[in-house]
């Protein structure tokens, strides 16, 4: 594993040359591909007010990994060892309330109805860092649920949207009102809660930037020109049996990270300096879902079960065939198919015998159904 680098007193520049020489990756320029392009941009800084005992509603997509991501470099703050891609999809959706309150030290935290140990683990933590950079004062008081489409498949697409939903209900709460319609500021507070659900507020397809040396202000989210590409989607559910470990952890200590590193380098300057289009976007996601894969595999992490395998040998040799169709498989064994349209998608389909859920690109913030604003008033009354 690649030495903290920042912490021996390196600035940035020495950090990004020594950290890809040490995995054999050359540097590039990330922020000027993307501003030669017209679409980089920073996140605002937006006034802190915060609204106390008000509640604040916000919801998220979930996504689809295009160009994956493996490996922390600063696992506190969630940013990654390598920018990635992603396009949110509406497999998952997520609701969020939030309330805040003066009093400190009294945070709850209840995501689908439940109020359990380890949620409150995670929450804390969440909340501690928006606290530390933000200099909030006062308690989180938060209600969220999740519907899914894709019922107990195994995948990160509800943490996406969990984040998204999240970052949306703070930035209403506590900032000012430009701070909801900034994408990239949003995306650094749902950063903190799942790396990849960064780019669920700046879709349909986002960049995360993300680098060794790079901090909490500098890691962000960016959409990304995507056409109307047509693609159609469908997602196989695979419920995992095997507990998930930490594949950012994981993937270190395979004797394959740095031919992963250098895959994902190609990738992402092939992919950025493309039109966006159904092809590239297809194959794209199915060559990096395979990449993942490989490296998890190579240091004994198997997310995949049978049923993995035998949807992705069949979309494999449709591909073989001469077929525009692929897939994107993320932290678990489900699968979701990709092809450039609905009659594409119907006949992968039918070629793997299994159920697959429909699916479609999303941008943009779901509505909030009215089911959800009454529960999450009558769980939060209490603090208002």
């Amino acid at each position: 594993m690649a030495p903290h680098l920042m912490a021996s007193g390196k600035s940035w520049h020495d950090s990004i040359y020594t950290y890809n020489q040490y995995y054999h990756v050359q540097p590039f320029d990330m922020e000027k591909l993307l501003r030669d392009r017209g679409i980089y941009r920073r996140p605002g800084m937006h006034a802190i007010r915060p609204a106390y005992r008000k509640i604040a509603f916000g919801a998220g997509y979930s996504e689809i990994g295009i160009i994956k991501s493996l490996g922390y470099y600063d696992s506190t703050f969630n940013i990654l060892n390598f920018p990635c891609v992603s396009m949110a999809a509406d497999f998952s959706r997520a609701y969020a309330a939030l309330v805040l309150t003066e009093n400190i030290g009294e945070d709850t935290f209840i995501l689908n109805g439940r109020q359990d140990e380890q949620t409150m683990i995670m929450a804390r933590r969440v909340v501690q860092l928006l606290r530390s950079i933000y200099s909030i004062r006062g308690s989180f008081h938060v209600y969220i649920k999740v519907d899914n489409k894709q019922g107990g498949g195994c995948g990160h697409w509800e943490s996406a949207a969990v984040a998204a939903a999240f970052a949306r209900s703070v930035a209403r709460s506590v900032f000012d009102e430009s701070a909801i319609e900034d994408g990239p500021f949003l995306s650094k507070m749902a950063r903190l809660v799942s790396g990849s659900g960064a780019a669920s507020t700046t879709g349909p397809l986002s960049v995360l930037i993300s680098w060794p040396g790079y901090a909490h202000d500098t890691s962000f989210a960016l959409g990304l020109p995507m056409p109307d590409t047509g693609i159609a989607l469908c997602a196989v559910p695979i419920a995992a049996d095997f507990h998930r470990s930490n594949i950012h952890e994981v993937a270190l200590r395979s004797p394959f990270y740095r031919e992963w590193a250098t895959y994902t380098r190609h990738a992402l300057l092939d992919l950025l300096n493309s039109e966006f289009d159904a092809d590239t976007i297809i194959r794209t996601a199915t060559n990096s879902s395979l990449m993942m894969h490989a490296t998890l595999m190579s240091s004994r992490s198997i997310l995949w079960t049978e049923k993995t395998i035998d949807v992705v040998s069949r979309i494999l040799e449709m591909r073989s065939g001469g077929r525009a169709v692929g897939f994107s498989i993320d932290a678990g064994p489900s699968v979701v198919l990709m092809a450039r349209n609905a009659a594409e998608l119907d006949e992968a389909r039918r070629s793997i015998d299994a159920e697959c859920v429909d699916g479609s690109i999303t941008s943009g913030e779901p509505s909030i159904p009215p089911e959800f604003l009454r529960m999450a008033r009558e769980a939060l009354d209490r603090y208002t």
